[in-house]
């Protein structure tokens, strides 16, 4: 069966500070609810989100400037097609100030053996703030065909948290005791902000907000499948046969 990637149920509220769904209408890069639009560095759009090729490399920047400082903040997103060479440290979504850390980033590297492949949240502030998921559940979830969702919780007073599948899979060392400070931001998607860890997977769903979305397990669902399939493109046929097979 043909499963688009979901709709978030909690989607477009007040505290989102963007959210994009990319496999829909050809692959619009203006967000669904608030926030800026991307600007695409290669990144081929698709009926199930956009793919990033490391040998291009491709990324996609939407600017954040003049940011308050702030207490919260979740990022997550669905990633598909994990087609890194092995051993090879790449980056998924960074939101990051031009000004330094903190920020918010998730990445992934997976290894032939599959006990050291890992996915790991990390602020920029040190080991003891990052949560690193690895080990063999870890490698499988990368191996898979099947999209995976990804979300990473930032809370002044606690530590980063790492969810995956809706599953809490890390959680950093230390609590976080500093807000994400003011200034202006880059949301980047496919790549660090140095532009030295490209990535070959496909990203949709992309959703940025100012609170803390998760504090434990919670249930994946897929919202609007079919009529969210009619939606993407791009063309109606495409659209008709759009998602994943899972």
């Amino acid at each position: 069966m043909n499963r688009p990637f979901a709709i978030y149920s909690g989607a477009l509220d007040a505290d989102e500070l963007g959210y994009w769904r990319f496999g829909e209408a050809g692959g619009r890069l203006t967000p669904v609810g608030a926030g800026p639009a991307f600007v695409n560095n290669g990144a081929v759009a698709g009926q199930d989100g956009y793919e990033f090729v490391h040998t291009d490399p491709d990324h996609m920047d939407a600017p954040y400037a003049g940011q308050p400082a702030r207490a919260a903040l979740t990022l997550e997103m669905w990633v598909r097609a994990w087609a890194v060479p092995e051993g090879a440290f790449r980056a998924i979504g960074y939101y990051y100030r031009a000004a330094g850390p903190p920020g918010l980033s998730v990445a992934a590297t997976r290894f032939a053996t599959p006990a050291n492949s890992f996915i790991g949240a990390d602020l920029g502030l040190g080991g003891g703030c990052r949560a690193i998921w690895g080990g063999a559940d870890a490698d499988a979830v990368l191996a898979s065909p099947n999209p995976w969702h990804v979300a990473i919780v930032f809370e002044n007073g606690s530590p980063t948290r790492l969810f995956v599948n809706g599953v809490l899979v890390a959680s950093s060392a230390l609590n976080i005791g500093v807000d994400m400070a003011a200034g202006d931001y880059t949301l980047r998607l496919g790549d660090n902000s140095y532009l030295t860890t490209p990535l070959s997977a496909v990203l949709d769903e992309v959703r940025l907000s100012c609170i803390v979305r998760y504090t434990a397990n919670f249930p994946i669902t897929r919202f609007g499948e079919g009529r969210r399939a009619l939606a993407r493109g791009p063309g109606t046929r495409a659209g008709l046969c759009a998602g994943v097979v899972g």
